[in-house]
């Protein structure tokens, strides 16, 4: 990403994971389309 670029950083590793808690596996739950679809990242940055 050019932000990070432009920051003095680079990317060094990427961590992606899924939900795991039991709301994801609700399919009656109006959000649970949008819970199902959740990803959340750990971006670990270093200095260039």
């Amino acid at each position: 990403p050019a932000a990070v670029a432009a920051a003095g950083l680079r990317v060094a590793d990427r961590l992606d994971t899924r939900p795991r808690h039991s709301r994801v596996r609700e399919t009656a739950d109006p959000l649970h389309a949008a819970r199902a679809a959740e990803v959340t990242s750990l971006w670990r940055l270093t200095a260039v």
